[in-house]
């Protein structure tokens, strides 16, 4: 499995996790209730600044 860097956080996280990860739709979802209930902006939110470090 290969595992790539989080932005500057030194964690590293697998890439089948990272292409996986479920936002919004589960609001019931325990610990992962705030993502599952993300919106689409709430999303863009979360996402965008990760890209930005890749990018």
């Amino acid at each position: 499995m290969k595992y790539n860097r989080l932005g500057r956080t030194g964690l590293y996280v697998s890439e089948l996790c990272l292409g996986t990860m479920t936002l919004g739709g589960n609001a019931d979802a325990g610990m992962w209730a705030a993502i599952g209930a993300a919106d689409q902006a709430e999303t863009n939110r979360l996402i965008a600044p990760p890209i930005q470090i890749i990018l």
